[in-house]
């Protein structure tokens, strides 16, 4: 049962829209009205279903809803009394400074490897209880990463968790799939490789802190990070940097990598940038002669080969290849160039990876 307070908020945030006329409610008025529904849920950072499970308590337990909203009116006194500033900065100034510190090391994450080849499988979308997954695929790819010795990292989007929305919870009945079902193919797949990290997309965001908890505890010992972060592959005398995201923002039509070039444009600290989200494959390289380094770019395309969204309504084809990307990464390359090479393919990386530990 929510709260009152989260009640008066869900009720402010859609009272917003409900008084912008550019927002419908209920039946679309023209074409170029949004949903207002939908963005309330986005201020709140919250899903559609949820927000009208909070609208209905809040219109049936106390009479509060957005068509009759009326925003507090202030009380605030000049004269009040109020704590010591002083008091106050000494109190939140380290916790504060303390947070920031957290937040930042939660984006990062050290690896040590010895100074040799090594090879990183970054896995796409799994969408393990779509009925357009390629299962037998993904298993076959899991295996041979396994049987190579390469490392590996999870793209995100491991469930769809439609039935988390509102607007998309049928398409979880059309999958055919259960939600127990889904939660033993995730703690199968979580638990099939000794990761190096795990990423949350915005499928996985969709189910909550329970559904994160689960995946934090079947991922150990490997993190799991929100959306982001930033590998560090550290040896004796140097390393290999790889910032990794379920996705980047930007977009190009004439170009899948263009988010990952300019996340390396604004940023530059990382050696290569790897996505997902998008389900397409594709991978970049350019040489930033000012900061002496060779940006490697990579994008990797999931699991899921049919999608009636996509491919029907959406027109975008499906790839055949690059469901799963791998860096090989060769700590003694005396070149830019040698010390990193991307592949879209699990065998070819295998291949060029065995051959540099000859």
């Amino acid at each position: 049962m929510p709260t009152r307070a989260e009640c008066e908020a869900a009720v402010a945030a859609a009272a917003k829209y409900v008084r912008n006329e550019n927002a419908y409610f209920g039946e679309k008025e023209n074409p170029k009205q949004f949903s207002g529904l939908n963005a309330a849920a986005k201020d709140l950072d919250t899903n559609v279903g949820t927000l009208q499970g909070i609208l209905s308590a809040a219109s049936t337990i106390y009479g509060l809803t957005p068509h009759n909203y009326a925003p507090p009116q202030s009380s605030y006194d000049p004269t009040m009394d109020l704590p010591d500033p002083e008091e106050v900065l000494k109190r939140h100034g380290p916790v504060n400074t303390s947070y920031i510190q957290n937040f930042k090391r939660q984006m990062t994450q050290i690896i040590p490897v010895s100074p040799e080849p090594f090879a990183v499988a970054f896995v796409g979308d799994p969408h393990l209880d779509n009925k357009g997954t390629d299962l037998e695929a993904l298993q076959k790819d899991l295996n041979f990463i396994r049987g190579t010795g390469m490392r590996a990292v999870n793209m995100g989007d491991v469930l769809d968790n439609f039935h988390h929305t509102g607007k998309l919870s049928k398409k979880q009945a059309q999958n055919g799939v259960s939600e127990d079902e889904g939660l033993s193919l995730a703690k199968w797949f979580l638990t099939s490789l000794r990761w190096d990290a795990h990423i949350l997309g915005n499928h996985d965001k969709w189910a909550g802190g329970p559904y994160a908890h689960l995946f934090t505890e079947w991922s150990k010992p490997a993190p799991l990070f929100d959306w982001y972060v930033r590998l560090q592959y550290t040896w004796e005398g140097g390393q290999y940097i790889v910032d990794v995201a379920h996705d980047f923002k930007g977009n190009s039509m004439n170009n899948p990598t263009h988010a990952q070039a300019r996340r390396a444009k604004e940023d530059g600290v990382a050696d290569a940038y790897v996505a997902a989200h998008r389900h397409e494959a594709a991978d970049a390289s350019f040489e930033n002669g000012f900061r002496g380094k060779k940006y490697r770019f990579m994008r990797v395309a999931g699991y899921k080969k049919a999608d009636s969204y996509g491919n029907r309504e959406k027109g975008y084809a499906m790839q055949a290849e690059g469901s799963s990307g791998v860096l090989v990464i060769d700590p003694q390359s005396e070149s830019m160039d040698g010390m990193c090479r991307t592949f879209m393919d699990l065998g070819d990386a295998a291949r060029y990876y065995q051959m540099l530990k000859r």
